[in-house]
């Protein structure tokens, strides 16, 4: 996996669609950018579901923040020498760092850990995602009962989850749920015996959304040099 070269330059080749919009922080040509909540450009990233929302291409560089921007969001970009190594009909990717391209797909599964505490000798806790509770899980509760009660959660189902483990218990968002930054499980864990025993959650891998910005073309006749980058968001 490798982020593309910084561009230097970039040419509009053909556009099918596009849109103006402020931008919301400096930031070169030929980034690829979201929307943020007040309607400006900033550059995309795949680290969580909110950064990786890619909206297109940037037409232009912001020089400061509010300086308007013209976003390719389809249409074909003749990016120069950047893909001189890179082979016709690649699919391009959003990178983790911010606003650039990257040449592999760097989606990856969300885990996390759910962790009782070894002094615990009885009663119950329940694990919160996205607003639902699941049901109540005994404080020794197996990697296959936990997986079966995270999977009837209305924010989960099945199939989206594997749980693995005997303590601490790792979960891997999976399917629906897979190749995407997801927030992190929480706990209730009012009956659990003793009162100073615990039951708590951490995220042993971050998910990164996996987010196709474009794919490799040629743009003249001459395929082995002339390439660029047909984007569609």
């Amino acid at each position: 996996m490798a982020d593309i070269g910084t561009l230097s330059t970039l040419r509009i080749i053909a556009s099918n669609d596009q849109f103006d919009a402020p931008s919301a922080e400096t930031f070169a040509i030929g980034e690829a950018v979201r929307v943020d909540s007040n309607g400006k450009v900033t550059p995309a990233n795949a680290t969580s579901v909110s950064e990786a929302k890619f909206r297109g291409i940037a037409a232009n560089e912001a020089n400061y923040a509010g300086e308007a921007i013209t976003v390719l969001t389809d249409g074909t970009v003749d990016a120069g020498d950047v893909f001189s190594s890179v082979a016709i009909d690649t699919v391009i990717y959003l990178s983790t760092n911010d606003g650039r391209w990257s040449d592999s797909d760097v989606g990856r599964n969300e885990i996390q850990t759910i962790t009782v505490s070894t002094d615990a000798t009885g009663g119950t806790y329940q694990v919160i995602y996205d607003g639902a509770t699941s049901s109540a899980l005994a404080y020794d509760a197996n990697a296959a009962t936990i997986e079966a009660a995270l999977e009837a959660m209305s924010t989960i189902d099945v199939g989206n989850v594997r749980v693995t483990g005997t303590g601490p218990y790792t979960v891997e968002f999976m399917n629906d749920l897979g190749d995407q930054a997801l927030d992190e499980m929480t706990t209730a864990t009012g009956s659990i015996l003793p009162a100073t025993a615990t039951v708590t959650v951490a995220e042993a891998t971050a998910g990164y959304s996996s987010v196709a910005i474009g794919t490799v073309v040629p743009l003249w006749s001459n395929t082995t040099a002339d390439k660029g980058l047909r984007v569609k968001a």
